[in-house]
């Protein structure tokens, strides 16, 4: 069961949530034969759900933004991949007052020459009515989108001089830059979240990272004109990380992420401040031997917490969803597991109308291809459902008509050779991505027409994906696992 070992006040009483609707608990998977992610939720007007993230399955590139409209009961209504030859993602959805969609990720096919923050306006049937992107010539990245009553406020990493810094953009209702906002010290600083504020303003959360490899999580509060009134650091004398901010009934505010500040293995992390920005206390969740995090925050039905992540104390094996409920100070109560024998990382996660959660994130072992988008939708609690497998009808750009992609050996040392088993497909040449379970390219490579022998880099120990892409853009992929040195 995890543990508190430190908490700055004093346990609340809870009360009982009442429902509204009927509540339904469910699991599903959606994707085809490749890499698929879901990184974001949202209840639509409807009581379905809207859901974003990533496909390498379907779309015109390497990896495309990828929208599954599901109903109440998780069937899938309509699903696109949005993206060009090279890399998209999106990041963070949100519903709109005419029944369309505002979509928040990055992409290479912009115009800065390398990733740019990217903007999709979908209609209500996932047609895409315009797209923007924005960002200079280094690396830039959102993460997150929130809807105002005159545009859209985004939140990212940008790189300046060669460093990341916190990224705050404000738009108009078509995307176009009013004003944005820069935080750091020149490490690795970045803003992953952003929600409107009673007053009008904006908060963010993120990161602050120092010269000696520590960090802090990091709330900044904005006005309406995007002048900063102010920020706070919370953290230990480790890591502590920030994924996401709720403003709370009491007008603080409570940060959601990870700290490894109370033991060597990642932990669950908690913060809350007041609404002036002044610390009121940090806690954590953890137990067991294994690592967790945090990565959405909302307020709870009784007013306490809820933070939904990943854990690999506890659970069905690997890495399972977990969603910690706590009280107002952020000392564990309960939290359910979802998950198989795989890895199960959870991303996203919203209350739902019907009292009940809805949760969304990334599955290696229960979907129809490498990794699928996973979805649950529960009441607090575990649940048994049945894992519900969708295959999605969209265009499959898996080659047809070869054999599956074989490796030898696997696994693999670093600096290793792979053989790779699929002569026909390679006879042409090919292409070769390296990618990490969490989709991130770690590797490129490029074989000439017959060549069949894949130089593996020296990558940590663990499991990979290699995609490969013949001349005729098909793609075929598998996973490999790297041996310890």
């Amino acid at each position: 069961m995890p543990v508190i070992p430190r908490s700055f006040l004093m346990l609340l009483a809870v009360s009982v949530c009442c429902s509204v609707y009927s509540q339904t608990t469910w699991q599903s998977t959606y994707g085809g034969y490749g890499l698929d992610e879901g990184h974001g939720v949202r209840e639509t007007s409807d009581h379905g759900f809207i859901v974003v993230g990533s496909t390498g399955s379907f779309g015109a590139g390497s990896s495309d933004v990828y929208v599954l409209k599901l109903d109440s009961a998780g069937n899938r209504e309509w699903s696109v991949a949005i993206g060009g030859p090279t890399v998209d993602q999106g990041w963070s959805i949100r519903q709109l007052d005419d029944g369309g969609y505002i979509v928040a990720g990055f992409t290479l096919g912009g115009t800065g020459g390398s990733y740019d923050g990217l903007m999709i306006r979908l209609d209500g049937s996932g047609e895409v009515l315009w797209q923007k992107t924005h960002g200079g010539a280094g690396w830039d990245f959102f993460y997150d989108v929130e809807v105002l009553s005159d545009g859209f406020a985004l939140a990212g990493t940008t790189e300046v001089n060669g460093d990341a810094q916190g990224w705050l953009v404000r738009t108009d209702l078509d995307g176009n830059i009013v004003w944005e906002r820069n935080f750091g010290d020149g490490g690795t600083d970045e803003a992953r979240c952003v929600r409107l504020t009673t007053d009008g303003g904006l908060v963010v959360a993120g990161t602050w990272t120092y010269t000696d490899g520590t960090s802090d999580a990091a709330i900044i509060k904005y006005g309406d004109d995007g002048d900063q009134e102010w920020s706070a650091t919370l953290g230990g004398d480790s890591i502590e990380v920030g994924y996401s901010v709720v403003e709370t009934s009491d007008g603080g505010y409570a940060v959601g992420g990870y700290t490894t500040s109370f033991s060597s293995n990642r932990a669950m992390l908690l913060a809350k401040v007041d609404m002036n920005g002044d610390f009121l206390w940090i806690n954590q969740v953890a137990g067991g031997q294994g690592e967790w995090e945090g990565r959405s925050i909302r307020e709870n039905y009784d007013g306490g917490l809820v933070l939904a992540g990943y854990t690999s104390s506890y659970g069905a094996g690997g890495y399972d969803f977990y969603m910690a409920q706590t009280d107002l100070n952020g000392s564990w109560i309960s939290g359910p597991n979802f998950g198989g024998s795989g890895n199960e990382l959870c991303w996203g996660m919203d209350l739902v109308s019907d009292g009940g959660y809805v949760l969304v994130g990334t599955t290696d072992g229960l979907g129809p291809g490498i990794t699928a988008v996973y979805v649950v939708k529960n009441a607090g609690d575990v649940i048994t459902d049945p894992f519900n497998i969708e295959f999605d009808p969209l265009v499959v750009r898996e080659a047809v008509g070869y054999a599956p992609l074989t490796l030898s050996p696997n696994p693999v040392r670093p600096n290793g050779f792979l053989e790779l088993g699929t002569a026909e497909f390679l006879r042409n040449g090919w292409n070769a991505e390296l990618l990490d379970l969490n989709g991130g390219l770690v590797g490129v490579g490029q074989g000439r027409p017959g060549h069949r022998v894949l130089s593996v880099p020296g990558l940590s120990s663990g499991a990979y994906i290699l995609r490969l892409t013949n001349p005729d853009g098909q793609m075929t992929s598998s996973k490999f696992i790297v041996q310890p040195e």
